[in-house]
């Protein structure tokens, strides 16, 4: 007899993992205990000096089957290794998982059906998330408002909606597979993408559909409080927290020098994109202004509140 389960559409789940051996079992225990069960589950540990991770995950995967575990001889550093869990795929959809962070038990199943849905239009999905620290869960805010009901959008549209209102987290979605490859290459490499900045990944996926964002808080986001402090302020404005400032001429530099190399993977995603030239012309001209106002707002450490 078939599992009914099993005829339910495949779900990758990557999870690259470095050296966090407690943040890993957490992550394991959410994932395979997702309500919706049709998992394909790739972890692959990206040479961490501590073993502990790599024996927690073949431990998951002696009572799971559905768990594959991938041990780098070397340290690939963390865009490969992101793109080796994504290489491994098998299903008709994929979302990485980081290995320190935690998801209501419906996360997948609330995304794929929000997916399925909405047919072949949407092609992607995610909930909003709530931060935490160490010292426990910090004041939620919605971080994806911008996207919430904001569908049917042309591909201009959608473009000019990701560029303008982009965040981190956008990057944990369930996607349709497919819109993670160009030409049956993995979409970092297809783009010639050095860094994981993951702008430039969600502007090619937002090109090929809507990006629905549910008001349910179904993940849980680890992270330091001045990430918080200024992942709530990009979206709130006001006076940019003092811990989250460039505050030497040495930083202002390496300000300068991310976004300067940010731009650069993002015109690059833009121009590779198959849309009237006029409307990349316009897109990396837009891309160009928020980047460098972005920078601007983060050395004055102000911008107008929202």
């Amino acid at each position: 007899m078939t599992n009914e389960a099993d005829s339910l559409p495949v779900v990758t789940v990557g999870i690259p993992t470095f050296n966090r051996p407690e943040g890993l079992t957490k992550t394991l225990r959410c994932i395979a205990g997702q309500s919706y069960s049709n998992l394909d589950i790739v972890v692959s540990d990206n040479a961490s000096p501590d073993p502990e991770g790599i024996r927690i995950a073949r431990e998951f995967a002696n009572r799971d089957s559905r768990i594959r575990v991938f041990s780098q001889k070397t340290n690939v550093g963390p865009l490969a290794n992101f793109e080796f869990v994504l290489a491994q795929a098998q299903g008709d959809y994929f979302m990485w998982a980081a290995d320190d962070d935690n998801w209501q038990e419906w996360f997948i199943e609330k995304c794929v059906t929000t997916l399925g849905r909405a047919g072949p239009k949407a092609v992607a999905a995610i909930t909003e998330a709530q931060y935490f620290t160490e010292a426990g869960p910090c004041d939620f805010f919605f971080e994806g408002a911008a996207f919430h009901g904001r569908t049917g959008l042309g591909v201009r549209e959608r473009l000019e909606l990701m560029l303008d209102e982009n965040y981190g987290n956008l990057f944990y979605s369930v996607f349709r597979r497919d819109a993670l490859f160009i030409d049956g290459l993995p979409i970092f490499s297809a783009l010639g993408l050095t860094s994981l900045n993951e702008i430039s990944v969600l502007l090619c996926v937002a090109s090929r559909g809507d990006w629905i964002v549910l008001p349910d808080i179904g993940i849980g986001k680890q992270t330091r409080m001045s990430t918080y402090r200024q992942a709530r302020w990009e979206k709130t404005g006001g006076r940019l927290p003092k811990v989250c400032r460039a505050t030497s001429l040495a930083s202002i530099r390496s300000l300068f020098g991310y976004h300067a190399s940010a731009l650069s993977e993002i015109m690059r995603s833009l121009r590779c994109l198959k849309i009237p030239r006029n409307d990349i012309d316009a897109l990396v001209a837009r891309a160009k202004k928020n980047i460098w106002r972005h920078f601007l707002y983060l050395v004055v450490g102000y911008k107008a509140a929202r």
